[in-house]
């Protein structure tokens, strides 16, 4: 058997910058850092420890970062559900145009940090406080404010429950005509996507999947609806649990 090749020193010290990189930001805490040239804000009410150590790493939202850089064309129109941070906005709307983004983030600090983030990076997409689903209504939320990442619908998230403006999903893909889809709302993908049949204007998911939440079963049964309706699941640019899908 071949042995693997040696990485290169290219390689090894490219590493070894990120590491020290990180050990630094970890010892002196920065109130801003930048990841794949987007500029982050960190709001200590919201950024806890877990989340700091994360971002420091250069590990937050990395494979969805990744994902939009190879498959994002500039002539998309980006619908993105949990904006978090900002992160991915800001990173849809310098490939797309800030004119062509419209993220959902159900808690309302988090929105308003997320279209902070968005300036920083020069750009200034629409960022909406409120979750999608099957109808208009509001809704119950729970809130974790020691890891905001973990807040979602689902009960079995603890947290502190607040009510949410909830607007159609179905309207806003007929309102908004989106192209690409950025999904990360910790588990409830798998009750949106996989009781949706997907217009024909939609080219493209990425999507976060949360099976410890939603259940194993939930989550493959929304994969295999949107592969028996022309979504091809790419497993060359997919990674962790960070599902792409697009067309055939």
């Amino acid at each position: 058997m071949e042995r693997p090749p040696s990485p290169s020193w290219r390689t090894i010290a490219r590493l070894i910058r990120a590491d020290l990189r990180a050990r630094y930001r970890l010892a002196t805490k920065p109130a801003r850092v930048t990841l794949g040239g987007i500029e982050l804000q960190l709001d200590d009410r919201w950024v806890t420890p877990p989340i700091h150590a994360y971002i420091y790493r250069g590990w937050y939202e990395d494979t969805e970062r990744r994902i939009l850089e190879q498959t994002l064309r500039p002539s998309d129109r980006v619908l993105e559900l949990g904006a978090g941070l900002g992160f991915i906005t800001a990173c849809a709307s310098q490939i797309v145009g800030s004119e062509n983004v419209v993220a959902y983030e159900a808690i309302a600090e988090l929105a308003e940090l997320a279209a902070t983030n968005c300036r920083l990076n020069g750009v200034s997409p629409t960022i909406i406080n409120a979750v999608l689903g099957d109808h208009e209504d509001v809704v119950e939320f729970q809130v974790d404010e020691g890891e905001f990442w973990r807040s979602a619908r689902s009960p079995m998230i603890e947290g502190a429950t607040r009510r949410v403006a909830q607007r159609s999903f179905q309207g806003e893909l007929s309102r908004l005509k989106p192209t690409y889809l950025v999904v990360d709302i910790e588990g409830g993908e798998a009750a949106l996507l996989g009781d949706l049949t997907l217009p024909d204007h939609v080219r493209a998911i990425c999507v976060e999947t949360h099976p410890q939440v939603a259940g194993d079963d939930a989550t493959q049964r929304m994969l295999m609806k949107l592969m028996t309706h022309e979504f091809v699941l790419d497993l060359g640019v997919s990674g962790g649990n960070v599902a792409f899908l697009a067309r055939a």
